[in-house]
């Protein structure tokens, strides 16, 4: 089915504008407009003219303005004081709160690339031949010239933004469910960035909800949310069949699934289980505690559209520096008093998969780059490439029939995994490289905002989480040291049987930090003190047994994470 915001939640967004203090908000909201037509930081871009801009160049930027500041439908056009940026919102709107009121919506393209030139090359952009892009230092120009110590909610500006998008939902979508894909994809389409979310946003998606509607709202009717102080501040808009300056958006069923996952920037479960059917063996690797385990047991239940499950049986082994060839793919071994030449679990696990063809095997090594590869596989490497057939060095009984030669069967399939903070993983890539299909798996913010109930606390534990990493990162620069989500996901309290989530306390965050965070980061910084204190101040190291002494110790050192 198909949804929209519902209008009480873009009346709300509207209250909320209408009371935060933003200076020269239609910059700000030009500055958006740049973020989602592609400026950056990076590369210097092209500042053309409207006249000189191919048809979707311009498509791009009506986008953009009409999702950030129109007041007017798909239905209707714009004619005057059509543009009002979220920021310029006022609870008694005059004709000067409008961007460029005197133009249609079809004339701003040209206005906008005026105050670009005219104006933003001396704010936060900067000007080279007729190219453009952000200053080095944007940010700190944002905050000081527009936010005056502010930072914007995440759920409102979302809100508004996705206000004439139609979304293409499951029936079973909930309201918790649907803000995330409305702040997702307001994140992608504006190309905003992890620092800028931090920076400009507060994430207030864990106590404030986007609900949905299955009609979208009019024009009409987005405009009568706003108070005017007087009768010709009133837009001018009229119906227009001919409008061509932009289209009706529909966000996909696939595209919604994707951003409902709670995947932060890991590739979805669909995407890994499609590349698993492609390749037939993939390595899981992260920095400890990103999910591997919890990716191998989706893989497990995999079912398909009829509910059939994709894998007949899974089996599991570790990997660690004592694993043999002899283990895993066989040898001698000693039965009844006699020697015999036994297979190892892996060529078991192939011989059966062999006999069986009509059904599917997972077979599932965790921690590969703990054992010695080389050893452990031998010769039968090579049958990685699933072409190969391999001569084992001797005769290998199964079952009582002697198996001389090894092959991987097609209906075999092989998933590792690592973590990629063990430095043995160069050794792992030298040998198995190219015969595996490798997935980066990194920490994810997105589920422990998710599943963590912070009212009453007083900080936001995704926040905590993600600047924590952050100082680790710009401490030790090394982002194989950061922190998997696991560490802020404790498995030792209970759910709520109702939501899921973890409710965080003072006494609980205090565990957490003292007894399985902080061990590890006193592992990476060994012997330096100070690289410790850069990451977590110089209180907490030191162990706060006191709930409420080591709750206002975090909140100082971290003041980003307060509520």
């Amino acid at each position: 089915m198909m949804v929209y915001v519902s209008e009480e939640s873009i009346r709300e967004a509207v209250n909320y504008f209408s009371k935060l203090s933003i200076t020269s908000p239609e910059q700000l909201g030009l500055f958006f407009v740049l973020k989602g037509v592609g400026i950056n930081q990076n590369t210097y871009k092209p500042l053309k003219k409207a006249s000189q801009m191919n048809e979707e160049e311009k498509r791009v930027y009506y986008d953009r303005l009409h999702k950030l500041g129109a007041v007017f439908d798909f239905e209707e056009e714009g004619l005057k004081k059509c543009c009002l940026f979220p920021f310029s919102i006022k609870e008694n709107l005059v004709r000067g709160n409008f961007y460029n009121p005197a133009s249609s919506f079809q004339g701003l393209l040209s206005r906008l690339i005026d105050t670009i030139d005219n104006t933003l090359i001396d704010k936060f952009l900067e000007k080279q031949d007729n190219n453009i892009r952000l200053k080095r230092n944007y940010i700190q120009l944002i905050k000081e010239l527009y936010l005056n110590g502010n930072r914007i909610s995440l759920t409102f500006f979302s809100a508004w933004y996705c206000r004439f998008i139609g979304f293409s939902v499951d029936e079973t979508i909930k309201k918790e469910d649907f803000t995330r894909v409305c702040v997702e994809y307001t994140i992608d389409s504006l190309n905003l960035s992890e620092r800028e979310l931090d920076e400009f946003f507060y994430n207030d998606t864990s106590f404030e909800q986007i609900d949905f509607q299955l009609e979208m709202i009019t024009g009409r009717e987005l405009r009568n949310l706003f108070t005017y102080k007087t009768k010709d501040d009133y837009p001018e808009i009229s119906s227009s069949k001919d409008y061509k300056a932009v289209s009706p958006y529909f966000l996909a069923l696939e595209d919604v699934r994707r951003y409902v996952e709670l995947n932060g920037k890991n590739p979805s479960t669909k995407e890994i289980k499609e590349l698993l059917e492609l390749r037939k063996q993939i390595v899981l690797y992260g920095v400890p505690g990103t999910g591997k385990s919890m990716f191998i047991k989706d893989l497990e239940d995999w079912r398909d559209d009829k509910g059939n499950k994709f894998f007949d049986s899974t089996m599991k082994i570790q990997f660690h520096p004592s694993t043999t060839y002899e283990d895993f793919i066989g040898g001698p071994t000693i039965e009844n008093g006699s020697i015999v030449s036994k297979a190892g679990i892996f060529l078991q696990w192939c011989q059966k998969a062999k006999d069986y063809p009509e059904k599917k095997y997972l077979f599932v090594i965790d921690e590969i780059n703990r054992g010695n590869i080389s050893k452990i596989f031998g010769e039968t490497i090579l049958a990685l490439d699933r072409e190969y057939i391999v001569d084992l060095v001797r005769p290998l009984n199964i079952n009582g029939i002697e198996v001389s030669k090894f092959q991987i069967p097609e209906n075999l399939y092989l998933i590792a995994t690592m973590n990629s903070s063990d430095r043995s993983i160069a050794i792992l890539d030298n040998a198995i490289r190219r015969r595996f299909a490798f997935v980066k798996l990194f920490p994810n913010y997105e589920v422990v905002k998710e599943y963590s109930d912070v009212q009453g606390l007083g900080v936001d534990i995704s926040r905590l989480y993600k600047m924590i990493n952050k100082r680790i990162y710009n401490t030790l620069n090394d982002e194989e040291l950061l922190l998997g989500q696991s560490y802020f996901l404790p498995n030792f309290v209970e759910r709520d049987p109702v939501t899921g989530k973890i409710k965080w306390s003072p006494k609980l965050l205090r565990l957490v930090i003292n007894y399985t965070v902080l061990p590890i980061l006193e592992e990476y910084t060994y012997g330096n003190k100070n690289d410790l204190q850069n990451i977590l101040g110089e209180a907490i190291p030191e162990r706060i047994y006191d709930d409420n002494e080591f709750l206002e110790a975090i909140k100082e050192f971290f003041p980003e994470a307060v509520l």
